[in-house]
């Protein structure tokens, strides 16, 4: 019999092995995850099972955010949105998952599970040809 596993069951499973400490996952549980996803061809679902597991993280007291910009941070601003996040999050631990992208202007974007602030001179770029100034 051929049992497939609910998006949320993975992503618990994933969040269960979770070092709260730093946000570790060991490696041979994500090629677990890997090897099911192929064997149940259930690859398309890895985005949302992704997703679920980083909602489900904040229970861990963690949040994980997706950092955009056209260079490294440098850790004066990481450390000032950290921050603002822990606060309005009520987390007490960020991780960073830092994508350089050369077509952002300037400015960063920070995605987390349930929110997108835009930063980027790209967006107000855009605000302002909205306005017709």
């Amino acid at each position: 019999m051929n049992h497939k596993l609910s998006n949320r069951s993975i992503s618990g499973y994933l969040s269960d092995q979770t070092d709260a400490s730093n946000g570790a996952v060991n490696s041979s549980v994500i090629r677990i995850i890997a090897a099911y996803a192929i064997e149940s061809n259930s690859i398309g679902n890895l985005e949302s099972i992704i997703n679920d597991y980083e909602r489900s993280l904040l229970n861990k007291d963690i949040l994980i955010v997706s950092l955009v910009s056209s260079e490294q941070l440098d850790d004066s601003n990481k450390k000032a949105l950290e921050d603002k996040l822990c606060k309005y999050y009520n987390v007490s631990k960020i991780l960073f998952r830092e994508i350089i992208n050369k077509n952002i202007i300037g400015g960063f974007k920070a995605i987390t599970p349930d929110a997108e602030i835009d930063g980027t001179i790209n967006k107000g770029l855009t605000l302002l040809r909205r306005m017709k100034i």
